[in-house]
């Protein structure tokens, strides 16, 4: 896959458009989902975070747009935005000085259906604090998508779980078959330990 990349820099780098796509299409849907079972997800600082940047940021707002052409729609939703900000914390995109300050985004563990079963697991996704686990049968992967580790346990727990990183897609991989499934199981079951 060509990586499509920004003419504009910012923060000394340009934004590699389509894994930003893929990232930001990927949280947008985490937080769309966890919401809509209920869950409350307090991303507020990111959304603050890209209305400041874009009003006093001449570099980050000129990147932003051209994103948003390559996006070819606009960013402007809350949820939009908190996606947006989270996909440029993935690829190291924002100064220091910045993400020093960004909290982590707690996501409560929710799903509609008994992800525990194999059977039942296809198509689903499980949220938990700062990690998401897709069973995409679309595509026959198992995926870990870390949204915030401030400490690095999370994706030390996913590296001992044996997923392999997709530097395309900023992801950790398995193929969607029982083995990955029931791995993925015990991966929730660490996470959620760690976060309690």
């Amino acid at each position: 896959m060509r990586h499509v990349e920004s003419e504009h820099k910012y923060n000394g780098q340009t934004l590699e458009m389509d894994s930003a796509l893929e990232i930001m299409q990927n949280v947008y849907s985490l937080y769309y989902t966890a919401e809509d079972q209920g869950a409350e997800i307090n991303y507020d600082w990111d959304v603050c975070a890209f209305d400041q940047l874009m009003k006093e940021d001449q570099d980050f707002c000129e990147m932003t747009t051209e994103f948003a052409m390559y996006r070819k729609d606009l960013i402007t939703s809350d949820r939009e935005a908190a996606a947006y900000i989270a996909a440029l914390v993935r690829l190291h995109m924002l100064p220091a000085d910045i993400l020093d300050q960004r909290p982590a985004v707690v996501i409560p563990t929710t799903c509609a259906v008994d992800y525990s079963k194999y059977d039942q697991a296809a198509g689903q996704s499980v949220t938990g604090n700062g990690w998401t686990i897709d069973f995409n049968n679309s595509i026959n992967k198992t995926i870990v998508t870390i949204v915030a580790d401030p400490t690095g346990e999370i994706k030390k727990a996913v590296e001992a779980a044996g997923f392999w990183y997709s530097p395309t897609f900023g992801t950790y991989n398995k193929k969607f078959t029982r083995k990955a499934h029931k791995a993925a199981l015990e991966l929730i079951k660490t996470l959620n330990g760690a976060a309690a």
